[in-house]
């Protein structure tokens, strides 16, 4: 089974050709559909409202149909390595423990060198 390489957009995989070729055959009916909805507005038949309505439906339906084939990721952003909240909850029920929360939502687990930092000022 050969494959395709995957378009340069996050989540999109490599394809099967099977998989191209079946997402091709839904591209040629939805044009087909998508033309009848042309000449029914190009005609005048019919109202514009619905007609524009199952313009969109359409296409919609077609693109989840072609998702559904293609299963593209979700993609990771900056600050997914964060912990959860209930990683953080976890973190934040352990005796003594202390967490500073930076501007951006990262949260550090700070240790040994912090009771060192505290000691020094309430001794001073």
């Amino acid at each position: 089974m050969s494959m395709h390489e995957s378009l340069p957009v996050a989540g999109y995989q490599p394809q099967s050709t099977e998989r191209v070729d079946r997402v091709n055959v839904h591209k040629v009916l939805e044009e087909r559909i998508l033309r009848v909805i042309d000449e029914l507005q190009g005609s005048g038949v019919g109202d514009p409202r619905w007609l524009a309505i199952a313009r969109t439906d359409l296409e919609k339906g077609f693109m989840a149909l072609n998702r559904a084939v293609f299963q593209p990721a979700r993609i990771k952003l900056p600050g997914d390595d964060r912990p959860s909240v209930e990683e953080l909850e976890r973190i934040l029920a352990e005796p003594d423990v202390k967490v500073q929360i930076l501007p951006d939502g990262t949260v550090v687990r700070l240790g040994a060198e912090l009771d060192q930092i505290e000691q020094e000022e309430t001794s001073a």
